[in-house]
């Protein structure tokens, strides 16, 4: 094995030692329920985000977040239009709290990936495919996006049981809209290709911007 070779080796273990190190004692220690109320405002699945983070660790988490919908809530025109509506969104992220001393804040790092998925159906509208522009009388719907991001977050303590999670990133995001009409018909009209919507059949990559607040409630009194 050469010098490099074990130097690197070497500085894995003392890494890996110290992780282990500071690893936590009882299992609510481990858990930490949060809740995003910013995902209310969200223009296309509207809802309460209810999500949980496990840290084994003081410098590891993990963490998964379901959406729960509220179309009612619905603030935006996003889905004006859309009938039936049903949707689906998953988040997940793992995280790294470098230098962790404080069980009450810290900064963290993270890589994070998710999931949303629309269904619905639309009436009398236009549907843009192979270049040509159709109308239809019904046609099912379905808009999902996946992707990830880089983020940057602090999560601190308001008061011994609350806390607060903020965090910013940016990623990348891809939207794949599929129609299946029941029945399609030419029109003369021109399509506009500023036209960001469901109107347009195809998969879409995009730059995805992650920015939000998380409340958390931990099973354990912090300070």
């Amino acid at each position: 094995m050469s010098r490099k070779s074990l130097s690197s080796l070497l500085l894995l273990l003392s890494l890996s030692a110290g992780v282990l190190a500071q690893k936590k004692s009882t299992i609510k220690e481990m858990l930490l329920p949060k809740i995003a109320p910013l995902t209310l405002f969200d223009p296309y699945t509207p809802g309460l985000s209810l999500g949980l983070e496990f840290q084994p660790t003081d410098q590891l988490g993990f963490q998964v977040e379901y959406n729960l919908p509220f179309e009612a809530l619905a603030f935006f025109h996003y889905n004006e239009g859309k009938q039936d509506h049903q949707t689906n969104r998953i988040r997940s992220e793992i995280r790294y709290y470098p230098g962790r001393q404080f069980s009450d804040k810290a900064y963290y790092f993270a890589l994070e990936g998710f999931s949303v998925k629309e269904n619905y159906f639309r009436e009398n509208s236009t549907l843009y495919r192979d270049g040509q522009l159709y109308n239809f009388v019904r046609s099912d719907i379905e808009r999902s996006v996946r992707g990830f991001a880089v983020k940057g977050g602090y999560q601190f303590v308001v008061n011994y049981y609350l806390m607060v999670d903020v965090f910013a990133g940016l990623g990348l995001r891809q939207v794949n809209i599929t129609h299946q009409p029941t029945e399609l018909f030419p029109t003369p009209l021109l399509f506009d290709e500023r036209w960001g919507g469901d109107q347009r059949e195809g998969s879409f990559n995009r730059p995805h911007l992650a920015l939000g607040v998380r409340l958390g409630w931990s099973l354990y009194q912090r300070y």
